[in-house]
């Protein structure tokens, strides 16, 4: 076996493994529905797609379940590209609220590539979200 030889069989395997890990977490979270988050699983969920929408919210909030629906239409609407949508409820979370300074909801915390791109404060309907997510997705 060469070395080029050698450095191919390297690269196959790295693809392979990363094809597998795209897989398994296209079972553990499933484009196309909003996701229930804790502090357990927030970070592998930010991490597991290109851009993830995180919807801080809370049982008692009012916009929050206002918003639901619209979390659930960019959920459907954008998993083609990637997106995975998911929820934290800030009262059972607060670690992830402080983290990241949510001071009201719902606050949206727009994620690219494990990162926090953008942040979206309030009950804005979806059209906001689909000319931040065209903006993202973009370059997917």
């Amino acid at each position: 076996m060469t070395e080029d030889d050698f450095e191919l069989m390297k690269i196959r395997q790295r693809k392979i493994q990363e094809l597998q890990r795209q897989l398994e977490i296209k079972e553990k979270y499933p484009p196309g529905q909003v996701h229930n988050l804790n502090e357990t699983n927030f970070t592998e969920f930010v991490k597991a797609t290109p851009v993830a929408i995180i919807d801080m919210w809370a049982e008692w909030c009012r916009p929050c379940h206002a918003m639901a629906p619209v979390m659930e239409q960019l959920a459907q609407e954008w998993a083609e590209k990637s997106v995975l949508v998911g929820k934290i409820n800030v009262d059972y979370n607060r670690n992830i609220s402080a983290q990241y300074g949510v001071q009201s909801i719902p606050t949206f915390l727009i994620f690219k590539n494990g990162k926090l791109a953008q942040r979206v404060v309030g009950a804005v309907g979806k059209t906001p979200f689909d000319k931040l997510l065209r903006t993202l997705t973009s370059d997917i």
